[in-house]
């Protein structure tokens, strides 16, 4: 990651730009997150109440981001729910099937929100990367002028 954050420099890259680029990229990813957990989960029929909890869903999940990214150490687990066992699969009653589809998006919301979570230390760890070494340089430049 270093040596990545080295070369942008090296080609004089837009990091204010990258930085900008790599912000709108998770508000908008975080914003996706949101609606698709409210969507699958709310199980009303008042429209404005959905977009209530939209709403209250991505300011959540970015204040979420924004404590993990300042250095706060949040610890998620997410238990293990038991696979469903289903005696015979030809005839899958409604229940079954029901348990089957909500063991499913447990799986997929748990695999999403870790590696979100990576995702977010990664992200973080690059912007900061990219600030030691333009200060690093910074510091170089003005060295070989004194």
């Amino acid at each position: 990651m270093k040596q990545l954050a080295k070369q942008l420099l090296e080609i004089k890259a837009p990091t204010l730009e990258i930085e900008k680029h790599i912000e709108n990229k998770m508000a908008s990813d975080i914003k996706i997150i949101a609606d698709e957990l409210v969507e699958s989960n709310y199980k009303g029929t008042d429209s404005g109440r959905k977009n209530e909890l939209k709403t209250a869903m991505n300011i959540t999940l970015k204040n979420l981001v924004k404590k993990i990214s300042t250095g706060s150490k949040i610890n998620l687990q997410l238990e293990d729910k038991e696979k469903p066992s289903i005696q015979n699969d030809e005839n899958i009653s409604p229940d079954e099937k029901k348990l089957i589809e909500d063991y499913d998006q447990f799986q997929k919301i748990r695999n999403q929100l870790q590696s979100e979570i990576a995702l977010t230390h990664s992200l973080d760890g690059a912007s900061d990367l990219l600030h030691l070494i333009q200060n690093e340089e910074s510091e170089k430049s003005d060295s070989k002028f004194s």
